[in-house]
């Protein structure tokens, strides 16, 4: 005689109420954990690009001041009469120019974009050296020039902050990054 068995191989009712339950308290703890980690990732690449942006606008400052600019003028185009930092104990700032070696001039500049902007007599245009995915505050722009000594060529202080452009209040969307740097003219 054959013996019937109550016991199936399947879940039982309260069986799948646990499981149920149990996914139901772990999935908002694993949602939670993935939302983090993509909230940080935003914040990685916001500083990320601030920092390209920040570290090759400095760079190409630093590389074109420091080998091509031999004075710093207070308007353009640069002569002797406009020239500043000349007389040791003197400092400027607000709009300044740099001549070359070979009588051309350059300046920095915040555009109505809030974009770093190089004009040169060269090509006689703007070149921008910040995109749209980064603003610069223009009150937080700066280029001052000052000179220690007779024999020192003058130093020049950049200082700027650049932020990650974004209109969301989040702050994982927002960052922000001061830079600053002194460069001492060669003697020509």
């Amino acid at each position: 005689m054959k013996r019937l068995n109550f016991f199936s191989k399947g879940f039982t009712l309260i069986e799948m109420l646990v499981v149920v339950g149990v996914v139901a308290l772990v999935l908002p703890a694993v949602f939670s954990i993935v939302f983090s980690i993509l909230r940080q990732q935003a914040k990685v690449y916001a500083l990320q690009e601030i920092r390209r942006q920040g570290d090759f606008v400095l760079n190409s400052v630093r590389t074109t001041l420091k080998n091509y600019a031999v004075s710093v003028h207070s308007a353009s185009p640069p002569d002797d009469t406009n020239q500043l930092c000349v007389a040791p104990g003197t400092s400027s700032s607000g709009q300044i120019y740099f001549k070359d070696r070979f009588n051309n001039y350059l300046s920095y500049s915040v555009d109505s974009e809030n974009i770093i902007a190089s004009s040169s007599s060269i090509p006689s245009s703007s070149i921008n050296l910040t995109n749209n995915k980064v603003r610069v505050d223009p009150s937080e722009f700066s280029i001052k020039c000052e000179r220690s000594r007779v024999s020192a060529p003058p130093i020049i202080t950049v200082s700027y902050v650049l932020e990650y452009n974004s209109n969301s209040v989040r702050p994982e969307d927002n960052a922000s990054f001061r830079y600053q740097t002194k460069i001492q003219l060669k003697s020509f």
